[in-house]
């Protein structure tokens, strides 16, 4: 039978036996609505855990709305259009109006970026903002968490009387899920606090039991950081592969979260039968750089027995790291040493970047269970996949033919083609 796989803007495919198929692990497929428009506004009439929009802002505020970055694929424009108008009926001057990007430590937008996700309108008549992480002159202290986590902070959300933020919900290796709180951590905190948030979910937290779980220390600091910088009205989509909105869930930067995490749970996670010896992944679309792919990498874990090989098809068009170009050092330098190793390393303070090194944990985590990577990638030099401990193939022809060498001819195979934002999750037997 022939499969077919997302790979960038490109699509593979292959043909396998069907008998050895096990699963082919697609989102789950709700009825799409048909009135996106309609589904935005329902949600904005009646968010959750707070009054609407335009009754919880004044003429006299200055707002600041956040959006995620490239590297996320929330119908920003869209969404933008309908808060925006909301902030126009509760009579906000649009000069009081700041759109800013929120970036983590992500590289910048570029121009064609802002104006395929926001658009030359909206870029005309608002405040834009398109943070860099290098703009430590805009950082300010505002205390701690109660764990000691310092709170740096980009001064614009200090200029700000309402932060709402725009962001879509997907399991996340760190925080369990995306959206939320993770719109200001890390999206427009300094490097300090995202450090001490990536250090307890590398540290003390293990990757596989934080996926999919919001209940974890990574995120409960994440949302004490959110409501001290301020954080007041989320407006979170839920999506499928295809980037058709399935729900749009706003208010409160908690309640209205968790109520998204429900629904991205039964489309997000769908159930295979059992674990396989092999699993085809794309990392599709966290598929930019490997420092975004980090994510699918440990999702198709939850498919993968123990032993297992995985054929990871990452496009990887900016490489090993050239989303967030900062992290590029610790990924080509620390990802094939031990856990360990690692974490001496940072007791006896030899790693500065010490935001990157979940990524390296977590792939010793995976390497503990004694499973083979094989690498297909547009962007990736063998230098990029040695860094990784990962086996770089010309092709998915090739990659095959090596996984069943290892695993044997008859040993069955799993395919996620939507790995990025797919956690899979083992049906129960009864």
């Amino acid at each position: 039978m022939r499969y077919f796989l997302p790979f960038g803007a490109d699509t593979l495919c292959f043909d396998l036996p069907e008998e050895r198929v096990m699963y082919y692990a697609a989102p789950m497929k709700p009825e799409i609505p048909s009135d996106t428009d309609a589904l935005i506004e329902q949600s904005l009439d009646a968010p959750v855990g707070t009054g609407r929009l335009e009754e919880l802002v004044s003429p006299e505020m200055n707002v600041l709305v956040l959006i995620d970055d490239v590297t996320r694929p929330t119908p920003k424009k869209l969404i933008l259009t309908h808060a925006l108008r909301r902030l126009d009926l509760a009579g906000v001057p649009r000069e009081h109006v700041t759109i800013c990007v929120a970036p983590g430590t992500h590289r910048q937008m570029t121009e064609e970026e802002k104006l395929q996700h926001i658009g030359p309108q909206i870029l005309s008549t608002y405040r834009f903002l398109n943070l860099s992480y290098t703009d430590q002159d805009e950082i300010v202290h505002i205390g701690d968490t109660p764990s000691g986590i310092p709170i740096d902070v980009y001064r614009v959300a200090l200029e700000a009387d309402f932060i709402m933020g725009i962001g879509n919900i997907v399991p996340h290796v760190s925080a369990g899920w995306g959206g939320g709180a993770k719109i200001v951590q890390p999206g427009i905190c300094g490097e300090r606090t995202t450090q001490g948030t990536h250090l307890i979910a590398a540290l003390d937290q293990n990757v596989m039991e934080t996926c999919g779980n919001a209940d974890n220390q990574c995120r409960r600091e994440m949302e004490m950081i959110a409501a001290q910088v301020g954080l007041k009205f989320i407006i979170n989509t839920v999506m499928d592969e295809d980037k058709h909105v399935l729900g749009v869930f706003s208010g409160d930067f908690i309640a209205a979260h968790r109520a998204g995490i429900e629904m991205a749970r039964q489309v997000l996670s769908p159930e295979i039968p059992c674990r396989t010896d092999i699993v085809i992944a794309s990392a599709n679309p966290a598929d930019v750089d490997f420092w975004q792919a980090d994510k699918p990498f440990v999702f198709s874990q939850y498919g993968l027995k123990d032993g297992g090989t995985l054929i990871f098809a990452l496009s990887g068009e900016e490489g090993l790291s050239g989303n967030a170009p900062h992290h590029e050092y610790a990924l080509r330098h620390y990802c094939t040493l031990s856990e360990q190793t690692i974490r001496e390393y940072v007791k006896k303070g030899l790693i500065e970047d010490l935001i990157a090194i979940d990524n390296p944990i977590h792939l010793d985590q995976v390497r503990k269970r004694g499973v083979n990577t094989l690498l297909v990638s547009k962007g990736f030099t063998k230098a990029d996949a040695d860094a990784l401990g990962f086996e770089l193939c010309r092709s998915m022809e090739e990659a095959l033919a090596k996984a069943d060498a290892r695993q044997g001819s008859d040993s069955t195979i799993g395919i996620i083609p939507y790995c990025g934002e797919t956690m899979v999750r083992v049906r129960e037997q009864r």
